[in-house]
């Protein structure tokens, strides 16, 4: 019970600008509006989020998709994003990099890391390269969506809040350039 109070409570207070859900029924008196940027390869992933996205309470997200880290850079500067949900992998090449250069943890915006692999060593280099939130491709449904987005919005909250970011969740200290990729190869080798 006090778990669903207190998701109720994050709900409430994630987002400044709560509007009211299309919705008429009275379990979804209202609903919190975030534009959305997917950045997500593969065509099946991409629709099953979308997918799950339409089954989440309290949030509506409004999805632009991109497949490449170019294009998401691209999207990034030319607009405005209240959340960005970032696949680990596209194709060779990890979104690792450009989370680090948009800022991580101190960007405009929460980056979720999205990923089917299930080393911990992954979560923890989304962590240290910036993401705040996380969200494995195994366990995909509105719930865990809902969850991981309301992690990084409150997360997100509770920083600007103390005017500092919070030390990452794993211990580890920062890594950034070859570092992380060095300590990726390590981890997927055991």
């Amino acid at each position: 019970m006090r778990r669903l109070q207190a998701r109720e409570a994050r709900r409430n207070t994630a987002h400044d600008d709560p509007i009211e859900s299309s919705d008429s029924s009275p379990t979804s008196a209202k609903e919190h509006r975030l534009r959305t940027l997917l950045v997500e390869d593969d065509d099946v992933d991409a629709k099953l989020i979308r997918l799950q996205a339409q089954s989440i309470r309290g949030f509506k997200l409004i999805i632009e998709r991109v497949a490449t880290s170019a294009e998401a850079e691209d999207r990034l500067l030319s607009g405005d994003y209240d959340l960005c949900i970032f696949d680990f992998w596209l194709g060779s090449e990890s979104t690792l990099p450009l989370i680090e250069k948009l800022g991580g943890r101190e960007g405009k915006m929460p980056i979720i890391i999205l990923t089917g692999l299930t080393a911990p060593c992954i979560r923890e280099l989304g962590f240290n390269a910036g993401a705040v939130s996380y969200l494995g491709k195994d366990h995909l449904a509105s719930a865990t969506l809902e969850d991981a987005i309301a992690t990084a919005l409150e997360t997100r909250a509770v920083e600007k809040s103390f005017g500092r970011m919070m030390p990452p969740r794993n211990g580890f200290p920062e890594m950034s350039g070859r570092r992380w990729k060095l300590r990726c190869v390590i981890c997927s080798s055991r």
